[in-house]
């Protein structure tokens, strides 16, 4: 639009400057002129016009994306929730009322008269009467009775038993002792380093030029009351898309083995004599005397009181 207006400002100047420099070389024209009257007079003029371009370009512009997202909200639920209400309700109760009232029963009413009963009654009454019956009593007498006594006797006996007694000697004993002992060994380590490497990517540049052609313009002068075409000057860009390579340094990390030595401490065994005194208890048979209390049986004589029971009979009245 802009280069629409600017093309538009020139070509007006322009068909202006054209009809003041008729004007003056000696045509004048008259106001009451019909355009079929007028003469139509052409003029060459040099103009820059700007002709529109459809150009490609790439731009940044904002673009609404979505993507899933976890929220919270509350909201309000209608829950059956129980509860305790107190209320007055009406009901019939069956209640208990104390009434009274005179009713006519029979009654057996005891009552008291004399009357004369015969009975049996066993009479108790003493009578002497005799009888004969056992009696025992008793009758004491001497009686030698013998008996056993266990009289303790101490008596002196041998025995033989077994005596452990520690005996020490000298004895030769390995043992085995880790000594250290330091060695160097090789090994392989991996070792990342940073190189520069040279990398080349595409551009695409524009390396065109602007042309410039004669296009003919019409347009209305109201000053002679006729449409004047002249010709303008315009300027196109050709474009020329010429693709080249840029080179640029980026660093790689590449590996690379590298043997190095270490020292190692190993423990080796190594087997040592020293001698140790071993104590060892040796068995032996050895006598000894001890002494026992034996119990031997030995019968003695005492007289005991020997009370017996004599059954006679005896009268009694």
């Amino acid at each position: 639009m802009v280069r629409q207006l600017s093309f538009l400002a020139v070509a007006m100047s322009t068909i202006a400057a054209a009809a003041r420099a008729d004007h003056h070389s000696g045509q004048p024209c008259s106001p009451a002129c019909q355009p079929q009257c007028c003469e139509i007079q052409y003029q060459e003029v040099e103009c820059t016009v700007m002709v529109p371009e459809l150009v490609t370009e790439k731009q940044k512009c904002l673009v609404t994306e979505y993507r899933t997202e976890q929220r919270e909200r509350k909201y309000t639920i209608h829950e059956m929730v129980p509860r305790t209400e107190k209320r007055t309700a009406e009901y019939t109760v069956c209640e208990t009322q104390m009434q009274t009232r005179e009713e006519k029963f029979n009654v057996c009413r005891p009552v008291e008269r004399q009357v004369e009963q015969q009975y049996t009654v066993m009479v108790p009454y003493c009578e002497t009467r005799k009888a004969v019956r056992n009696v025992c009593r008793p009758v004491e007498r001497q009686v030698e009775q013998q008996y056993t006594v266990m009289v303790p006797v101490c008596e002196t006996r041998k025995a033989t038993r077994t005596v452990c007694k520690p005996v020490h000697r000298e004895v030769e004993q390995q043992y085995c002792v880790m000594v250290p002992s330091v060695e160097k060994r090789t090994a392989t380590r991996t070792i990342a380093e940073c190189v520069p490497v040279q990398r080349t990517y595409k551009v695409c540049e524009d390396q065109g030029s602007w042309v410039t052609h004669k296009v003919p313009v019409c347009y209305f002068d109201p000053c002679t009351c006729c449409y004047i075409t002249v010709e303008c000057e315009q300027q196109t860009w050709v474009p020329n898309i010429v693709e080249r390579e840029v080179a640029y340094t980026c660093y790689e990390t590449r590996c690379r083995e590298e043997q190095y030595e270490y020292d190692v401490t190993v423990c080796r065994p190594e087997t040592r004599t020293q001698t140790v005194t071993v104590c060892e208890m040796v068995a032996e048979q050895q006598e000894y005397e001890y002494q026992v209390t034996v119990c031997h049986p030995e019968t003695r004589t005492r007289t005991v009181t020997v009370c017996e029971w004599v059954t006679e009979q005896q009268e009694y009245e």
